[in-house]
Parts: C-alpha cells; sequence; structure tokens
C-alpha cells in the first residue's frame, strides 16, 4: 500500500503501544493516524487515553485524533473521559472538542455545564468558550454574550476568551 493508507494504521498503533518508543515519536505517529482518519485506530487511541502511565501530551493528542477521525463509537468514550473529574482537565477539555467535532453530539448542553459549574477549571472552561465559539449555533452566541456581561474582574483571561470567540 501507499503512505497514508489504512495499512499504515497497524504499525502505527504498535509503534505507539511500544513502551520503548519515545513520548514525542509516539505523538507523531497519533498526529499520522488522525491525517489517516481510519476508524480502526480508534479502540488503540481510546486505550492511550486512558493509560494514565503514558505521556500527557500523548494522551491529550489522542483525544485530538479522536475528534479528527470522527468515528461515532467515540462519543461514549469522549462522554466518559469529559465527566470524569479525576481526569486532568486538558484531557477533559480536549474531549470535549473531539465530541463537538462528532456529528449527532449537542455539545453546546455539555459546554455550558462546565461553564456554569463553579468548580470546573479554567483549562476546562476555556475549552468550552472554544466549543461553543466554534461549533455553536445562534443560542450559543447569546450565551456567550451573558458570559462576557456577567464575568467577574478577577476571571480577566476568560473574558477574553469570551470576547475572542464572539469575535471569530
Amino acid at each position: 500500500g501507499n503512505i497514508g493508507d489504512r495499512v499504515s494504521v497497524e504499525p502505527l498503533t504498535a509503534f505507539m503501544n511500544d513502551p520503548a518508543n519515545d513520548h514525542y515519536l509516539k505523538i507523531s505517529a497519533a498526529e499520522a493516524l488522525g491525517r489517516i482518519g481510519d476508524s480502526s485506530a480508534v479502540e488503540d487511541l481510546k486505550a492511550f487515553m486512558n493509560d494514565t502511565e503514558n505521556h500527557l501530551p500523548l494522551r491529550i493528542k489522542a483525544a485530538v485524533v479522536l475528534g479528527k477521525i470522527g468515528d461515532p463509537s467515540s462519543v461514549e468514550h469522549l462522554t466518559v473521559i469529559l465527566n470524569n473529574p479525576e481526569i486532568d482537565s486538558t484531557i477533559r477539555g480536549r474531549a470535549l472538542e473531539a465530541l463537538a467535532s462528532l456529528k449527532n453530539v449537542d455539545v453546546n448542553s455539555f459546554a455550558k455545564i462546565y461553564l456554569d459549574d463553579p468548580q470546573s477549571d479554567m483549562k476546562l472552561k476555556h475549552s468550552a468558550l472554544k466549543v461553543l465559539g466554534k461549533f455553536g449555533n445562534s443560542s450559543s452566541v447569546s450565551y456567550l454574550g451573558e458570559i462576557l456581561n456577567h464575568l467577574e474582574n478577577d476571571n480577566s483571561q476568560l473574558t477574553l476568551s469570551a470576547a475572542s470567540e464572539l469575535s471569530s
């Protein structure tokens, strides 16, 4: 086969599964899986996200690639990751962004939950704003405007993010 064909998926996932390989090279392999876009990589990518022994950037990249591949079988897994407060908030944010890129997923409600929750950390709130700005509908624009009007002064970074998403 050609480089980038489906036949490349198995060697790439095998490379990522080999503990002897460098974390950053594994991230490159994950990016290649995203470019190939074949759903046969989905189960391995889910496993990389779950494995706390994996380097954090690899787990984050696995979430991003799941969104790129766009396989509907990822929805349940990404939702579980998103709703688990024990998981790093950057991974949870990328899970939310990945969900947003999948069809037939109402990410507006997910994003609003995390924006409204005072316990949500700032990384997750930034991802929620990004999702509303990029994938939201007209009610999302209204919601972003409300957020902008009601944020306290100590949330200046969040205010800037809301304004940025409204302008994009």
